[in-house]
């Protein structure tokens, strides 16, 4: 929700996406902005899909989303998708790999999956909501590679991680 959304904000989510952290330069527009110049909703828009933050309030300290002092989840009465943020990340140097990286913490084959979208991120957490046994052969393979994989399994009863929930409502469609 573009309540409180300023520059800051999106700097941080731009670095959230690999952007590298000395160099970026992010622009955004708020929704009623986009539709006034384009006379439509630019680019992808589902009045299906929640909102889940406002009010953020990044500093410069800030190097994601999650980090940064905010609102969570719906319903907000004053918010709805005619104030949904658009933006535009851009760099005068490359964006970082943003080849996910998949662990187990504490090492060992059982336990919570910590992720990051590249080397250069924090390591953060899958939230299990929906989370499959598909989902974790997926991971599993990710960690150990295809051949190593005999049967995964889904635990919700791990302590719970630090750091920046990455993923929500994963949904893989086959175990490869």
């Amino acid at each position: 929700c573009d309540d409180g959304f300023g520059h800051v904000d999106a700097v941080a989510a731009c670095q959230m996406l690999g952007w590298p952290i000395d160099d970026t330069n992010a622009t955004f527009h708020y929704a009623n902005t986009v539709r006034r110049y384009f006379g439509q909703w630019y680019g992808y828009y589902d009045r299906h899909v929640p909102m889940y933050m406002t009010n953020v309030g990044c500093t410069s300290a800030h190097r994601t989303l999650a980090e940064c002092p905010r609102s969570l989840y719906p319903p907000w009465p004053s918010c709805n998708h005619d104030e949904d943020v658009y933006m535009t990340c851009s760099s005068n140097t490359a964006p970082y790999d943003t080849r996910w990286e998949a662990r187990i913490a504490g090492g060992g084959t059982s336990g919570r999956l910590e992720v990051r979208p590249n080397s250069n991120a924090v390591w953060g957490t899958v939230c299990d909501d929906n989370f499959s046994s598909t989902d974790a052969h997926v991971a599993c393979t990710m960690i150990f590679g295809f051949s190593a994989v005999g049967s995964a399994n889904v635990d919700t009863n791990v302590p719970p991680g630090s750091g920046p929930i990455y993923m929500d409502d994963v949904n893989c469609r086959s175990s490869s």
